[in-house]
Order: C-alpha cells, then structure tokens, then sequence
C-alpha cells in the first residue's frame, strides 16, 4: 500500500493570532486551510501518478486528522504495487509476462518517486494557503 503523509505545523499561526489580540477564530481558518490542503495533496498525486490501466491513479484517497501541534494530512491507497511504483523494484530477467506478451529484459526497473515529487509541491503551497485565508478573515473583519 502507498502513503503519503505532510504535516502542517500552526505554531506561527496561533502565535500570529495571540498578536493580534483580537479573538481570530483559528480553528476556522485552521480548518478550511487544511481542507483545501488535502485537497491539493490528493490533486498532486493524482496527477503524478502513472497510468498504465488506471487502477493506481483512481485509487488514492485523503484523510486530515489533528494531532497534538498541528494538523497531518494523509493520501493512502489500498493498492498493494503502489510502492513498486513509486521505488522501483528487481524482476528475473528472462521471465516471460503474459499480461505484455514480452520477456523481462531488465534486472531493476528504477521507481517513478512520484509520491516525493507530490509531497515538495504540497509542502511549498502550505504558508500559501494558510496566508490565503487569514486575509479573507483580515478583510471580512476590517484588519
């Protein structure tokens, strides 16, 4: 199975917040920040994941969960080749495939590491977003 996990960290948030001494509703900022967040996670991977019969690529799904100084967002798939996909992985040379009518030429087919590239693209959007939305409540509260 795949997975693929980004923590999002809201210390400077909250801190942000006790500055302003203006009673900011975090949790709702906070919220709809790491909603679109999962968002973009699960859109990343989709679209970095290859197709072959598109079984991989229509099997991701997200998850957000709290934790203790922030919030994880989760995209995991139950599709157990997954990991070979993304890694990489040793096969017999020789063998012969029915599924592609070809024998095995090579000893290692080198991995995609989509899931990574997926991960450095929703990391970079985090303050992004995050600073998207305490705007929309700046300017909804006259800030």
């Amino acid at each position: 199975m795949g997975k693929s996990t980004v923590h999002v960290d809201l210390k400077d948030l909250k801190s942000f917040a006790k500055f302003l001494n203006s009673g900011v509703d975090t949790k709702e900022i906070i919220r709809k920040s790491v909603n679109e967040l999962g968002q973009k996670h699960l859109a990343n991977i989709i679209k970095r994941t290859p197709v072959d019969s598109g079984e991989l690529r229509k099997s991701w799904i997200t998850e957000v969960r709290e934790i203790a100084d922030g919030y994880e967002v989760t995209v995991s798939t139950n599709i157990l080749y997954a990991p070979y996909v993304n890694y990489g992985h040793r096969q017999e040379v020789g063998r012969f495939v029915k599924a592609i009518g070809k024998r095995l030429k090579q000893p290692w087919v080198e991995g995609s590491f989509f899931i990574q590239r997926a991960e450095a693209q929703t990391v970079k959007s985090i303050e992004k977003v995050m600073e998207k939305y305490l705007r929309k409540w700046m300017e909804k509260n006259g800030k």
